[in-house]
């Protein structure tokens, strides 16, 4: 049997409230123990970072970014756009052609959302840098 304990923060809540307390028993087929605690614990107040990651494609079509993005190849980002799962600045991806822009975000169902962040320029070998982060 599993025992899941719930905290609700003082400072999130304004006040600690005694009717959810006395009141949430349970979830499911599970135990719900309830507690007021004056703040978060460290591990939950601090924001996680994330990491700026940067990759180098032939071009600025929606399915050459999103597969550096996937770390997959062109194709299966093309299949993504094409079952619908791809949204870009949260409307439907409709080709694989589509060009992309600094700023755009991409949803992927299944997999994430990612923002093209700043496209720092070319490499020596006429690629474009693209530099991006996973939410």
């Amino acid at each position: 049997m599993r025992f899941w304990a719930l905290a609700l923060s003082a400072a999130a809540w304004g006040t600690c409230w005694q009717t959810p307390n006395a009141e949430l028993t349970g979830a499911g087929h599970c135990t719900v123990h309830t507690a007021c605690i004056d703040a978060l614990p460290a591990r939950l107040a601090e924001s996680r970072e994330r990491t700026l990651q940067e990759a180098t494609v032939p071009s600025l079509r929606a399915d050459a970014v999103l597969a550096a993005m996937l770390h997959t190849s062109r194709t299966r980002a093309a299949e993504y756009i094409a079952a619908g799962r791809v949204e870009i600045n949260h409307l439907p991806a409709e080709k694989p052609s589509a060009p992309v822009y600094e700023g755009d975000v991409f949803t992927v169902r299944g997999k994430g959302r990612f923002r093209l962040t700043a496209l720092p320029g070319k490499s020596k070998k006429d690629r474009s840098i693209i530099e991006f982060f996973q939410y």
